[in-house]
C-alpha cells in the first residue's frame, strides 16, 4: 500500500488508475469535499455535535492527516466512509488534508467503526495519568465548566485532554485523596468520586484546607455537629441510598455546593434540598 499526496481539481476528484487498494494524501477543499457528499446515496444520518467537534479540531489546528484514519473511496468514487469529516471541511470553509484510501470494496460499509472507540480514560491512561478513569471523568466536569455549564452533556475531544491536564495539574492527587477517602468510608456510594474530585479541586482552589475537611466529614462524617451544612448534605446522601430510586449527580453536586456555601459563610441549616427550578448553584468564595 503506498502512501502519496494528490493533488487534485478542486471540484472533482480524479481516480487512480490501478485497482488496488492505495493511499493517498488528498487536500480536499469545501467544494470537492460537497462534491463527494452530495453524489454519495449511502451515508448515514449527520450527528451535527460530531461536526462541529471536527470543525473546532480543524480551527485549532489539531487535525491531523497522518494518524492512519482515512477517507475511503469505492472504485468508482463514491463515498463508503468519512461523511463526517467531509462535511466538517465544507463548514471550516477551507481545504484540508486527509489521508483517503481508494478501491476499497463497496460492501465494506458494513464492516467500519466496528472496534473500540477511544475514550478519555484511554488518553489518559496512554499518558500514563494514575487514577485515569477517574481523572477522565473528573477533566470532563472540568471541561464543562470552563465551557459555562457544569451540567451539560459537553465531551471534549481526545486532542483536549492534555491541555486540561495542564489547566487542571492537580488533578491526580485530587483522585488519589478522594480514593483514599472513600476507602475509609463504609457508604463511599452515596457520593460518586469523578464529581467529588471536581469539586474537591473547585473547593480547594480556594481553601484548601477547607476542601479536605469538607469532604472528609462527607465521606468518614467524623467531628460534626448537627447543625453543620456538612452533616445536613450527609444525612441526605445517606437517606438517598436506601432509595429504590436515586437523585441523580447533578442533584448530588448542588446539594454539596449548598452545604460548602453556608460553612463558607457560617451558617446553619434546618435543612438542605435542591430542585430542578432552581438555578444550578455558583460557588462561594
Amino acid at each position: 500500500m503506498a502512501t502519496t499526496e494528490r493533488r487534485t481539481n478542486p471540484n472533482s476528484l480524479s481516480l487512480p488508475k490501478s485497482q488496488k487498494v492505495l493511499t493517498e494524501v488528498v487536500k480536499y477543499t469545501p467544494e470537492l469535499a460537497l462534491g463527494l457528499l452530495e453524489s454519495c446515496e449511502r451515508n448515514r444520518y449527520l450527528s451535527p455535535i460530531t461536526v462541529r467537534r471536527y470543525v473546532a479540531a480543524m480551527e485549532r489546528g489539531h487535525w491531523r492527516c497522518d494518524n492512519g484514519e482515512a477517507i475511503k473511496l469505492d472504485p468508482q468514487g463514491n463515498l463508503v466512509d468519512g461523511q463526517h469529516r467531509l462535511q466538517a471541511v465544507v463548514v471550516y470553509g477551507k481545504p484540508v488534508r486527509m489521508l483517503t484510501t481508494f478501491n476499497v470494496h463497496p460492501e465494506a460499509f458494513a464492516t467500519i467503526d466496528c472496534g473500540k472507540t477511544r475514550r478519555g480514560a484511554d488518553i489518559c491512561s496512554i499518558l500514563g495519568v494514575r487514577y485515569y478513569a477517574t481523572v477522565s471523568a473528573a477533566l470532563m466536569l472540568c471541561y464543562r465548566h470552563e465551557c459555562g455549564d457544569v451540567t451539560s452533556a459537553r465531551v471534549p475531544d481526545n486532542d483536549e485532554y492534555e491541555g486540561l491536564l495542564v489547566r487542571w495539574p492537580e488533578v491526580e492527587d485530587a483522585a488519589g485523596e478522594l480514593s483514599a477517602l472513600r476507602g475509609r468510608s463504609a457508604t463511599s456510594t452515596m457520593f460518586p468520586q469523578s464529581p467529588a474530585v471536581y469539586l474537591y479541586m473547585r473547593f480547594a482552589r480556594i481553601d484548601v484546607a477547607q476542601a479536605s475537611s469538607f469532604w472528609s466529614g462527607v465521606y468518614i462524617g467524623s467531628d460534626l455537629t448537627k447543625s453543620d451544612p456538612v452533616f445536613k448534605v450527609r444525612d441526605v446522601l445517606l437517606k438517598d441510598l436506601l432509595q429504590q430510586k436515586r437523585m441523580d449527580r447533578t442533584h448530588q453536586m448542588a446539594l454539596a455546593i449548598k452545604a460548602w456555601n453556608a460553612r463558607r459563610r457560617g451558617v446553619t441549616l434546618r435543612s438542605i434540598r435542591w430542585n430542578r427550578n432552581e438555578a444550578f448553584p455558583t460557588i462561594a468564595q
